[in-house]
């Protein structure tokens, strides 16, 4: 199951496990759901460091539920930084978001020290 760590409010720090069922999408997506029911603007420090790149079909649920949840995130989300190990996954991460188009910026880092940073000045912006 992702680990939600709230400690660093308005960022909120996620990290993935090395792989990640189907029933924990749908706890995860819950989660997200309720603290964007917080009407309170974040940033998301996404710790994937330790993750699997998801299969087809759960990136699929994760883009959904952005598309169905775009007018929060576009109000809510200041931005979701990625933290990945390898430069791989740091471009796949952007070649997604090419694709995808989201309503926050996303962008991949090999430092989560330098992800939270990214996240404060977007925070601060607003």
């Amino acid at each position: 199951m992702p680990e939600f760590d709230e400690s660093e409010w308005p960022i909120l720090r996620v990290t993935f496990d090395v792989s990640i069922s189907p029933t924990e999408v749908d706890a995860y997506l819950a989660r997200c759901s309720e603290l964007l029911s917080r009407r309170e603007r974040m940033g998301l420090l996404i710790d994937a460091r330790r993750a699997d790149v998801p299969d087809a079909k759960t990136r699929a649920r994760f883009v959904e539920f952005f598309d169905v949840q775009r007018p929060r995130t576009r109000r809510y989300i200041a931005g979701m930084s990625v933290v990945l190990r390898t430069a791989m996954g740091r471009g796949v991460v952007t070649a997604v978001t090419w694709m995808e188009s989201p309503s926050f910026p996303v962008k991949s880092f090999e430092h989560a020290s330098e992800a939270r940073l990214w996240l404060k000045d977007l925070l601060g912006a607003h």
